[in-house]
Order: structure tokens, then C-alpha cells, then sequence
């Protein structure tokens, strides 16, 4: 209970935290859709040639933080190195999150609905755009880092590398979990999200010998470590290498 009131708390400090970001100039070839109740962002790659495939990669955000956002994957040095599609879902807090797991440990056969209805669209705009299915990229934030726990859990085949920031879920996810690269980060300190949530899955994947996963923790930060991860000099670059059919 008390970590469920401090997730709610916790919306306030992160909307404020990030707002900057809502004040800049979003990209020209960055657009806004709507999917029924689902509200999302697509930024295009400049001058993309119809011709060629190109990585997409899906960003969960967290709580209560379904604003438009600017990311660094829009930024011309990124796109110059690793040009890309960038998908942004969006849901409202009263419909539901991306995380399709219960607090005491039980979970669900399936994914949440907003994560059913955003996994829908991502398939609708493989068939859409020149997507390349075997370099699609899944990272998140809090609520969203718990997601792509969930996604890589119960998706094992979709995607080609996964990053979770202060996300977790439950050690035995570890076999299904262990098919993707997953990059975990997680503050010592956190309190919204504890970092074992994030350890439990990290040993139990150690434990079991699955490759090409990473965990880094932080000693004495705590929830708000996103800026700090991104800051990693390989954080985009290790995201960017996997390519799902060399994932074997």
C-alpha cells in the first residue's frame, strides 16, 4: 500500500521534472494520431528512402506522464548514426497502464489493454512504413520500464533489444525474459519503485546463464535516474547493435 501511494504522489514530481521538455520545438516529421482510446506520436526519419527498412523503437513513458515529449532519439546526431522511427503511445491514468501485473505478485495471463491496443498500432505501422521487424526496440520509464518487463515477458520474439529504467517484474519471467537483450537500470534509493523488482529478474537470468544482459545500479539515487542512464556513452549505440536475427 505504501508503495502504491507513492507511485500516485511521485506523478506530480515527474510530470514537473520532464515539462521542460514539452516547451521545445518538436521535429517537423513528428506527428500525433489517435487509435480509439489510444493517443500516440510518430516521428518520421528525415528524407527516409521507401526503399530501405529502418529500426522503430517504442517508448513507454511513466505514470501520469502521457504528454508529448522530446526525445533524444529525434536529435540529428542520433538519426545521422542510427536513423529510425520513434513510436510513442500514450495512455491516460483512468484507463489502465502498460504494466499487466498485480503488486502481489500474481500478474496476468495477458498484456494490459493499453499495451494490447499500442502493440496493435506498432503492428499497423510495420505494414504502413519501411520497418525493419528484426530491429524493433522497446525502452521505458517507471511505469513504462515495467512494461517492457511485461512485453519481453509475454512477447519474447518481438523485439530486438529492450532498455527498462527503474521498471522491474517477477523473477519467473526469467526464462521468456532471457530470448531479449534487456539493458536494467535502477537507483539503490528508489522508493516508488524498489530496485528489487528490477534485481529479482537480473539474478534470476544470471542464475538461469542468459547472455547479453545488463544491469547498472546507482548507489543512493533514487527514482528519478532516467537522465542519468541516457547520459551511459553506450546507451543508444548498445540499444542499436542487436539485430533480432542475430539475437540466436
Amino acid at each position: 500500500m505504501k508503495t502504491k501511494i507513492l507511485k500516485i504522489s511521485f506523478i506530480v514530481l515527474l510530470i514537473s521534472t520532464v515539462a521542460i521538455c514539452y516547451a521545445q520545438n518538436m521535429p517537423d516529421t513528428y506527428s500525433e494520431y489517435t487509435s480509439g482510446k489510444l493517443e500516440y506520436g510518430l516521428f518520421v526519419p528525415e528524407n527516409y528512402d521507401p526503399s530501405k527498412s529502418y529500426p522503430l523503437v517504442m517508448f513507454l513513458h511513466g505514470m501520469g506522464n502521457n504528454q508529448t515529449v522530446y526525445l533524444d532519439f529525434y536529435n540529428k546526431d542520433i538519426q545521422q548514426k542510427n536513423p529510425c522511427f520513434v513510436y510513442t503511445p500514450k495512455t491516460p491514468t483512468d484507463w489502465g497502464d502498460w504494466s499487466g501485473w498485480s503488486w502481489d505478485g500474481s500478474g496476468f495471463s495477458s498484456l494490459s489493454i493499453p499495451t494490447q491496443t499500442a502493440v496493435h498500432v506498432l503492428d499497423s505501422l510495420i505494414s504502413k512504413y519501411p520497418i525493419d521487424t528484426n530491429r524493433l526496440y522497446v525502452y521505458g520509464i517507471s511505469m513504462g520500464g515495467e512494461g517492457v518487463f511485461d512485453l519481453l515477458h509475454k512477447m519474447p520474439h518481438k523485439f530486438a533489444a529492450g532498455i527498462s529504467i527503474c521498471g522491474g517484474g517477477f523473477a519467473h519471467w526469467a526464462n521468456n525474459i532471457s530470448s531479449t537483450p534487456l539493458w536494467m537500470f535502477h537507483g539503490s534509493a528508489d522508493e516508488i519503485n524498489p530496485p528489487d523488482l528490477t534485481e529479482r529478474v537480473y539474478n534470476k537470468l544470471m542464475e538461469i546463464g542468459a547472455t547479453k544482459m545488463r544491469y547498472t545500479n546507482y548507489p543512493g539515487y533514487g527514482h528519478a535516474i532516467w537522465d542519468k542512464a541516457q547520459s551511459e556513452p553506450s546507451f543508444y549505440e548498445w540499444m542499436f547493435n542487436f539485430n533480432k536475427s542475430k539475437n540466436k
